[in-house]
C-alpha cells in the first residue's frame, strides 16, 4: 500500500515540478527582454505606450517634420552618394521611423555639435551622439540604436602595438568626437586633432602622428574606399565602446516620446541584423549583459531540468525494472526449461568452437563418453570421440564440424566408430553480428537403425532372387545343354577329325564361362549389403542386371534398349546401386506386360551421372504417383509384390546423395530418372 501512495506522490510531483520548469523559463524571457532598457539614465516608461499621443498630435499641427543632424563621425552609418542623398545604414533606419510615425524625417550634416537652429528657420530637433552609461545633462536621450567601438588605427609595417605604445603614442583624433572625449579624461595627452577623417588619415601618412582612434566602422569603410586596406590595419583592442543615440532638448519632449517607442519597435524586429549586413556586416550585441543574473537564471533552469529528467527516469524505470524483473524471472524458467530438454534427449548434443573444442554438451552425451560434464568442456571433439584430425576428410566429423564453419549451412554425414554408426547433423549458430560463433553438433546411434534396414534389403535381395530364379535356371540350362551336346560330338568323333574336336571343346568352354558370370552375378547380387564405395564401370554393372532378367524378357516377349557410352565411370557404392537398378528394371519388367519395350539410358557432365529406365507399361495412376516411395505401397496385385522395391531406392539415392524422379502416363508409360553426384575417390 506504502509503494502505491509513494507511486502516486511521484505521478503529482513530476506535473508540478514541469509547471515550476515553464514558470522558471518564461520569467528568464521576461528578464531577458527588459534587459534590453540599458542602465542610461532616463524615463523607463519608454516601454510603456506613448502616454503623449495627444501631446504630439498637437505637436504636429505646427511641425510637418522631424530634423535629425549628424556630423563626421557618423560615417560609414551615413554619407553622402555621388548626388549628394544620405545613404547608409541611418537614412534607412529613419525611413523606417517616418513610415512608422506617418512624418518625414530629415538627415542633415551639422559639424557644430550645439547647433540647434538652422538659417532657414527650421529647427533640429534631435542630434545622433555617442552615448555611454556615464552620460549626464538635461538633455533627453533616446534608447540605443546601435552600438560603437572605438578603434586604433596603425601604419600597417607596425606588427606589434600594444598599450604601451598607445599611452606614449601622437594619437590623431577627430574635434570634436566621441574619440576626443574620452581621450580627454584619459592619460593620454599627446593628441593631433582633425576635422575628419581623411585629415587624420593623412596626419598618419605624414608622420605626424602615430595611430588614430576612431569609429572602427568609419575607419574600416575609409580604408576599403580608398584602397589603403594594405597600407593600415585596424588593432584588435578597443578602446571605448557606446551606443548611437538621439539627443533632445527639454522642450523636445513630444517628438522623444514617440521617437523612443519606435526605437523599442524596431529593436524588438529584425531590422538592425537586416541593416547591419547590408551596410557593413559588423553586427554587435546591442545591451550589456547582466551575467550574473543570467547565469543564475539558466543554473536554476539546468537544475529543474535535471531533477524533472530524474524523476521521468525514476518513474519511468520503476515499471521498467519491473518488467525487466518478470522478463528475467520467465527466462530463468525457459532456460530450466531447455536444460532439461536439453540434458533430457537421449542423442548426443554439444557445442563447438571454430577450434573443435567442446563448450558445453548435453548429459546422454557425457555420459556415454564416460566424462563428467565440466572435464569435458573445453577438450577437443576428437579428443572426446577419438577421431584423429589427421586423417579428416569430408565425410568425417571434423570435417563436417569445419564445413559447417566455412559454407555456413547445416550439414548431415555418417561417423562410424568400432561395429557402431553414428548420425551427425551440424547447424551454424551466429552471434548478434550474423557471424558464425559456435556450431550444434547433433549425433544419434543408428547402428540399430542400419541394422535393420540392411536386414530389410538382404530380405528384398532373397525375394528378388526367388522371382529371377526361373530365369537364372533356364540361362544356367540353356549353356548345359550345350556342353551336354558336345560332349556327345567328342565320344562319336573320329580321332583324325583334330579340327571338330577342338571347335566341340571350344563351345564347351564357352558356355561353362556363361553360366559362370551368370551365377557371379546371382552371388554378387545377393550378396550382404555394404555402404563401401569403388570406381563402378556404369554399362558393366547395369549389363550384369540386365543379364538375371534375360529368359523373364523371352518368356514375355520384351524387348530391352540398353544405350550407354563405354566411359562412365562413377565413384559409388556397387551395392547400393545394384538395388536401385534391380529394383527399377524389374519394375518396368513387370509393368510392361507380356509385350512391351524397356529402355535404358545414360548420360553424364562435369558433375553428376544420370540414368532413365523407361517402359511403355500401363502407367502408374495420378491419384497415387505420391506414394510410390513409401514403404509397403504397392499397385500389384497380392502376392506379386512386397511395396518396398521404390522405398529402398529412395532411401539408397538418399545415401548416395542423389536423387530421383518420375513422370508417368496411365497408359503410355513411365520414365524414372535417377541422378548421382560425381564423387572423388
Amino acid at each position: 500500500m506504502r509503494e502505491k501512495k509513494s507511486w502516486i506522490n511521484l505521478k503529482i510531483i513530476l506535473p508540478v515540478m514541469i509547471i515550476l520548469l515553464l514558470a522558471v523559463m518564461v520569467f528568464y524571457n521576461m528578464q531577458n527582454s527588459d534587459s534590453r532598457d540599458m542602465t542610461f539614465k532616463e524615463d523607463k516608461s519608454i516601454a510603456k505606450s506613448v502616454a503623449t499621443t495627444e501631446e504630439f498630435r498637437l505637436w504636429r499641427q505646427t511641425n510637418d517634420k522631424i530634423i535629425i543632424a549628424y556630423d563626421d563621425d557618423a560615417a560609414p552609418y551615413i554619407y553622402e552618394d555621388d548626388n549628394g542623398d544620405a545613404c547608409g545604414f541611418f537614412p534607412d533606419y529613419f525611413h523606417t521611423i517616418s513610415e512608422m510615425l506617418g512624418i518625414e524625417v530629415i538627415l542633415i550634416k551639422s559639424p557644430d555639435g550645439e547647433t540647434r537652429q538652422l538659417p532657414d528657420g527650421d529647427k533640429v530637433h534631435g542630434r545622433l551622439i555617442i552615448a555611454d552609461n556615464e552620460k549626464s545633462g538635461s538633455d533627453l536621450i533616446s534608447m540605443p540604436i546601435i552600438p560603437v567601438k572605438g578603434a586604433v588605427c596603425v601604419s600597417a609595417d607596425k606588427k606589434e602595438f600594444n598599450r604601451d605604445d598607445f599611452i606614449n603614442a601622437r594619437v590623431a583624433v577627430i574635434s570634436p568626437s566621441r574619440a576626443e572625449e574620452f581621450l580627454k579624461n584619459s592619460d593620454i595627452k599627446n593628441t593631433v586633432t582633425g576635422g575628419s577623417i581623411e585629415e587624420c588619415i593623412d596626419k598618419l601618412k605624414g608622420n605626424d602622428a602615430d595611430c588614430y582612434v576612431g569609429n572602427e566602422s568609419a575607419i574600416f569603410k575609409y580604408l576599403l574606399d580608398n584602397g589603403l586596406s594594405d597600407e593600415f590595419r585596424i588593432t584588435g583592442e578597443y578602446i571605448y565602446s557606446g551606443n548611437y543615440c538621439l539627443s533632445f532638448s527639454a522642450d523636445s519632449q513630444a517628438v522623444y516620446n514617440v521617437i523612443n517607442n519606435c526605437i523599442y519597435n524596431i529593436d524588438k524586429s529584425v531590422l538592425i541584423p537586416r541593416l547591419q549586413g547590408k551596410w557593413f556586416g559588423l553586427p554587435y550585441s546591442l545591451y550589456v549583459e547582466n551575467t550574473t543574473q543570467h547565469t543564475s537564471i539558466i543554473l536554476i533552469i539546468l537544475i529543474t531540468s535535471i531533477l524533472c529528467l530524474f524523476c521521468l527516469f525514476y518513474i519511468t524505470n520503476r515499471g521498467v525494472y519491473a518488467e525487466l524483473k518478470d522478463r528475467t524471472e520467465v527466462l530463468l524458467a525457459s532456460k530450466r526449461e531447455l536444460e532439461a530438454t536439453f540434458d533430457g534427449v537421449t542423442y548426443f548434443i554439444a557445442e563447438v568452437d571454430r577450434d573443435y573444442r567442446v563448450l558445453t554438451l548435453n548429459k546422454a552425451f557425457w555420459q556415454q563418453i564416460n566424462v563428467i560434464k565440466r572435464e569435458a568442456e573445453g577438450r577437443l571433439i576428437s579428443d572426446l570421440l577419438n577421431v584423429v584430425p589427421a586423417k579428416k576428410c569430408e565425410n568425417d566429423l571434423i570435417g563436417l564440424i569445419e564445413k559447417t564453419f566455412n559454407e555456413e549451412e547445416k550439414k548431415n554425414g555418417e561417423y562410424f566408430s568400432g561395429k557402431s554408426i553414428y548420425n551427425i547433423h551440424t547447424f551454424p549458430i551466429k552471434n548478434s553480428k550474423g557471424r558464425i560463433a559456435k556450431v550444434l553438433l547433433m549425433i544419434m546411434d543408428v547402428t540399430k537403425e542400419r541394422s535393420v534396414e540392411r536386414q530389410m534389403i538382404q530380405d528384398s535381395k532373397m525375394i528378388a532372387v526367388g522371382q529371377l530364379a526361373s530365369g537364372v535356371a533356364h540361362e544356367i540350362r540353356n549353356p548345359l545343354g550345350v556342353i551336354m551336346n558336345y560332349c556327345y560330338v567328342l565320344k562319336n568323333l573320329d580321332t583324325g577329325d583334330e579340327k571338330s574336336r577342338l571347335d566341340a571343346i571350344r563351345m564347351i568352354e564357352k558356355s561353362v564361362a556363361r553360366s559362370g558370370r551368370i551365377i557371379e552375378n546371382l552371388l554378387n547380387f545377393s550378396g550382404l549389403s555394404n555402404d563401401r564405395k569403388e570406381l563402378i564401370d556404369i554399362k558393366k554393372h547395369i549389363n550384369s542386371i540386365l543379364s538375371l532378367h534375360g529368359n523373364l524378357n523371352e518368356r514375355k516377349n520384351k524387348s530391352v534398349l540398353f544405350i550407354c557410352p563405354d566411359d562412365i565411370m562413377i565413384y559409388t557404392s556397387g551395392d547400393s546401386l545394384d538395388m536401385i537398378m534391380a529394383n527399377l528394371i524389374s519394375n518396368a519388367v513387370d509393368a510392361v506386360g507380356d509385350q512391351g519395350a524397356i529402355t535404358i539410358r545414360c548420360s553424364q557432365n562435369d558433375e553428376r551421372v544420370t540414368i532413365e529406365v523407361c517402359d511403355t507399361g500401363s502407367g502408374i495412376p495420378e491419384d497415387v504417383i505420391g506414394d510410390i516411395y513409401n514403404p509397403f505401397f504397392t499397385t500389384k496385385p497380392r502376392h506379386e509384390g512386397n511395396g518396398l522395391g521404390l522405398y529402398i531406392v529412395y532411401n539408397e539415392l538418399k545415401k548416395l546423395n542423389g536423387d530421383i524422379s518420375v513422370e508417368s502416363e496411365p497408359g503410355k508409360g513411365t520414365a524414372f530418372t535417377v541422378v548421382l553426384p560425381k564423387e572423388r575417390a
